[in-house]
């Protein structure tokens, strides 16, 4: 489900993507039930950024009224209107999709709606930022029965050799210093 927030994020796609894979695979029974265990992952997700953001503000908001703010007024009636406008995940969703060709930097994308989509904004942060690899974390610092594969690699079949070798050697030279 978590792998799903990102596709959600991107404003070519969001739930509609997901949706149209969906139809392709199994019953539509099965694929409304998968999509609304998404979709309530990605409100609860969204509830609890929400949270922390509302609190943030709050504290913001206290700090403006401590300091005898001229506009701490201004703050809550802006927050006042946050509350009364719809969700922002809503308001996000129902946004007409951005052209699936056009090459959006969703990072980028993000941090320009800050202003518009807070909490998503924040939540895409987070979640855009880790990169992803197809590499299984115990294989990444082990070398043990790892393969060389012309899907794996690029490296010449001489290079490949030659950085085995290296690596044995370096081993060698180790295990002869701490004799």
């Amino acid at each position: 489900m978590s792998a799903c927030i990102p596709i959600i994020l991107d404003p070519r796609y969001k739930y509609d993507f997901l949706e149209f894979l969906l139809s392709d695979f199994g019953s539509e029974k099965e694929a409304e039930t998968w999509m609304g265990e998404v979709k309530d992952n990605m409100q609860k997700l969204f509830n609890e950024y929400n949270k922390d953001v509302e609190s943030q503000r709050d504290s913001g908001t206290q700090e403006a009224e401590d300091d005898n703010d001229p506009l701490a007024e201004w703050d809550q009636y802006m927050k006042s209107k946050r509350q009364q406008s719809s969700n922002e995940l809503d308001q996000y969703l129902k946004e007409q999709l951005t052209p699936r060709k056009e090459k959006v930097d969703m990072l980028h994308w993000w941090k320009t709606k800050s202003e518009i989509y807070p909490v998503l904004s924040k939540i895409a942060r987070d979640v855009l930022a880790i990169p992803a690899s197809t590499v299984p974390s115990e294989s990444a610092f082990s070398t043990g029965g790892r393969v060389i594969s012309d899907y794996r690699s690029s490296l010449a079949p001489t290079t490949v050799e030659s950085l085995i070798c290296l690596q044995d050697w370096f081993k060698a030279a180790d295990a002869r210093k701490n004799e």
